[in-house]
């Protein structure tokens, strides 16, 4: 629910300003990559653990991000991710596109095992930006590129 709102602020009206857009971009990438992290997710146990009597309904709220939910939510969050690279990539202002960067760079970073799925619309991102008008933009993508290849991410 949470993604899917921002995703709808990030790729809403442009007369919203680019404050609105960086900061919901922000947000997506630390939600998600909390979330989705590699680390986080190798931690939880593959079966779903019981609970006692008293604790069934809340057990019934409660759910097991095991690989089953991982795999599920990465295919979901594979579709917005897409979504916000295709919209903020050409977004006309810089700070939105520097921020795409950010993005990429922090679910690269901490989600390469669970967002597999989303990588090729990542590396698109980082690609197409590699020339932007904006320096700024132009060296972080560059920065990130290289740090990709140094750690062999892909």
């Amino acid at each position: 629910g949470i993604s899917i709102t921002l995703s709808r602020v990030i790729t809403g009206d442009i007369k919203q300003g680019h404050k609105t857009t960086v900061s919901a971009i922000r947000l997506f990438y630390q939600i998600v990559g909390l979330v989705m992290s590699d680390e986080q997710l190798s931690r939880v146990p593959k079966n779903k653990e019981k609970l006692l009597v008293e604790q069934s309904r809340i057990s019934e709220l409660m759910i097991h991000r095991g690989p089953d939910w991982s795999k599920s939510t990465a295919e979901k969050l594979s579709l917005l991710v897409h979504k916000i690279v295709e919209f903020s990539s050409v977004h006309p202002h810089w700070k939105v596109r520097l921020e795409l960067v950010e993005l990429v760079h922090h679910l690269m970073r901490n989600c390469r095992h669970s967002l597999v799925d989303s990588f090729s619309h990542l590396l698109k991102a980082l690609v197409g930006l590699v020339n932007d008008e904006s320096s700024e933009v132009q060296k972080r993508c560059n920065e990130v590129l290289q740090g990709t290849a140094e750690q062999r991410i892909v």
